[in-house]
């Protein structure tokens, strides 16, 4: 078992397969980089959101989602999607 992102907008993407080990790591940095970085409140919930993705809480295997399914809104979505690629950036940084 594992967990896959998907970006069902996009006909024809390919979903990302992960597994359990992987999915709880990956979440821990994106969290643990997010909540460092977050200061506005839209920053925040989407950080919560991906808190609310621990494989601790829901069980392993069931927390894959489809970029859709993230909290974005319309008027904030070009600075949420810039937040969110500064979180990535750092959480990759913070494994080197």
């Amino acid at each position: 078992m594992g967990n896959r992102i998907t970006n069902e907008c996009v006909e024809s993407s390919e979903s990302l397969k992960m597994s359990n080990g992987l999915t709880s790591v990956m979440i821990s940095l994106l969290v643990l980089s997010g909540s460092a970085l977050a200061e506005r409140e839209h920053e925040k919930l989407l950080i919560v959101w991906f808190a609310s993705r621990d494989q601790a809480l829901s069980g392993m295997g069931t927390v894959g989602f489809d970029l859709n399914e993230i909290p974005w809104t319309a008027e904030q979505f070009e600075a949420e999607k810039h937040f969110l690629l500064a979180v990535i950036r750092r959480a990759q940084s913070m494994q080197d």
